[in-house]
């Protein structure tokens, strides 16, 4: 995911005074391939098992091995959601037809990306406290992955 944020990063100019209503709408398909992964979005939903994940990873390697993955996702999930911002503040900028359709969709990418920053810290700030709480909140189903948004 580093190398696609990157890519898209490079040819992402989002500016509402020079971009077109299509280039956003481009823009914000390319965003939310990178939020599910190229997967669609009920695949991504019901496949999400990034908390199992952890736990698989955890168990295998240890959590002074895995953390650095672990802070690398918090930063492209941070990344993924300051582009997500980008694009709604030029959304809102533009005046053509449809721009309130393409608006609520960067809104409800920009929530996405909230929850997905926020899932990634909490399994660090979990797993820093101990492996004990991340698995007592895995087992609850109080894990932020867990709820849906």
């Amino acid at each position: 995911m580093q190398t696609t944020l990157t890519k898209y990063q490079d040819s992402s100019n989002v500016d509402g005074d020079t971009t077109s209503f299509s280039e956003l709408r481009g823009k914000l398909s390319q965003l939310w391939q990178l939020y599910t992964g190229g997967q669609s979005m009920s695949e991504h939903i019901t496949t999400s098992s990034r908390a199992t994940e952890v736990l698989e990873k955890v168990a295998e390697i240890g959590w002074n091995n895995y953390r650095s993955c672990c802070e690398g996702k918090v930063e492209n999930a941070r990344q993924l959601w300051r582009q997500s911002e980008s694009l709604l503040i030029a959304a809102a900028e533009i005046d053509e037809a449809g721009e309130k359709m393409l608006l609520g969709e960067c809104k409800r990418l920009l929530a996405a990306c909230d929850h997905l920053v926020e899932a990634e810290e909490e399994i660090l700030r979990l797993m820093d406290m101990g492996c004990e709480y991340y698995v007592f909140a895995h087992q609850n189903q109080e894990l932020v992955l867990q709820v849906q948004t």
